[in-house]
């Protein structure tokens, strides 16, 4: 069986230049699973929703997997971007660069969420 514990510090000591700390050991509930919350993102301009959300739930292995998709392909389309050879494909793989970053923005907010709310024990 795992346990887990808080490492709280109990006084800190200084012997010649060095400090050594005196540390009590506490139990801490186990972790849940962290998974993603649910995050909107992508905000529309004439109304107040956004137009897509990353779903709650999912495992965070999986949301950082596919964000790190989306930053690589989003630095391959900025390269891109700067000697396409026609101008409307510049604009269009800028757009797509951008629209790319701020999913996988989104899906890192929503794995930092989950994490925090696993270590909280749930209480987001």
């Amino acid at each position: 069986m795992d346990r887990s514990v808080n490492l709280h510090t109990v006084a800190t000591y200084s012997f010649d230049g060095d400090e050594v700390a005196v540390f009590d050991f506490q139990e801490a509930a186990p972790m849940t699973d962290p998974t993603t919350i649910s995050t909107p993102f992508a905000p529309c301009d004439h109304v107040a929703h956004h137009l897509f959300t990353v779903q709650p739930d999912i495992p965070l292995l999986d949301a950082l997997e596919h964000a790190s998709v989306f930053l690589n392909c989003a630095e391959a389309l900025a390269h891109q971007a700067p000697v396409a050879t026609r101008p409307e494909h510049s604009g269009s793989l800028h757009w797509a660069s951008q629209q790319m970053l701020s999913t996988a923005r989104a899906l890192v907010l929503a794995s930092v969420a989950g994490l925090h709310a696993a270590q909280a024990g749930g209480e987001a």
